[in-house]
């Protein structure tokens, strides 16, 4: 779980020799006080500090260490945790409800998108659960639906490259003191590069709940065409659902956009999520 990692400290130097990655998990809750919006917007960072906490204990390990093994960090389990718990339609044991909202899909998308910033420390990721409970997907006799939460991690899969780059940003703020965070930006993104399909992928959330963004891109030494796509996840219900009923209430939809370049403004949506696809000359 998030939270200290002192453990860290006295168990790394002991087992360097012997494993592959030092392993962490983490949840994201609503806490009893404050805004659950941006509790659950900045959860994500919290377990970042964990991940800059753990890149430090191995850093030490492998230079005090002999024959200290090639270790990396593992986040083993990692999802928005819904109110009540796990199994929070007890006591009646039928969680297979619908349980995520638009929100949480866009803790998911920063959390994606810390990952890839930290691509090189954080080798191994699982998403808990893939089927029900707190799955991406939900099965019951009335029928099967994709949770929210599904659309960031199928967004990525198909609209991303496998190199990351480094990406600049600067943008308004907000702070969560329940988490002691502060100065977090309203708008988290991170970059990739397909350089066989000639193509950047720029990842791209805003956890503002009211405001659109417009958003100044600067891309250095590389010729945009002015013809791209956009993969967007938005609802106007910021806390929407998808269910039996409406298994495609929240879901992403791709169309073409123009007016690109190597230096262009955009506006994305608020509480939405976007990979912006451009092509290279």
């Amino acid at each position: 779980m998030t939270g200290s990692h002192l453990w860290a400290w006295e168990a790394a130097p002991r087992v360097a020799p012997y494993v592959d990655y030092l392993a962490f998990h983490t949840y994201w809750r609503e806490g009893e006080t404050g805004d659950p919006w941006y509790q659950i917007m900045a959860a994500p960072h919290d377990a970042e500090r964990m991940i800059d906490a753990l890149k430090a204990v191995i850093r030490m390990v492998r230079r005090s260490v002999p024959r200290c093994r090639d270790i990396s960090i593992a986040c083993t389990e990692w999802n928005v945790s819904p109110r009540g718990g796990m199994m929070g339609n007890h006591p009646e044991y039928n969680p297979f409800r619908p349980t995520y909202h638009l929100r949480d899909a866009l803790a998911v998308a920063s959390f994606i998108n810390i990952m890839q910033r930290h691509c090189r420390e954080v080798r191994l990721a699982t998403v808990a659960q893939s089927i029900n409970v707190v799955g991406l997907i939900m099965v019951k006799q009335e029928g099967v639906w994709r949770e929210p939460v599904y659309w960031p991690l199928w967004m990525q899969v198909h609209h991303s490259g496998p190199i990351a780059l480094d990406a600049w940003l600067k943008c308004e703020t907000f702070d969560e003191p329940g988490r002691n965070l502060a100065g977090m930006p309203y708008l988290d993104c991170s970059v990739t590069l397909d350089p066989r399909r000639r193509k950047l992928y720029l990842s791209m959330v805003n956890r503002h709940r009211e405001d659109a963004v417009e958003i100044k891109v600067d891309i250095s030494e590389a010729a945009v065409s002015s013809h791209g796509r956009v993969h967007l996840l938005y609802h106007d219900d910021p806390m929407a659902e998808n269910s039996p009923a409406d298994p495609d209430n929240v879901r992403a939809r791709s169309e073409s956009v123009d007016g690109l370049a190597s230096h262009f403004t955009w506006e994305l949506k608020p509480h939405s999520y976007a990979i912006l696809e451009l092509d290279l000359g």
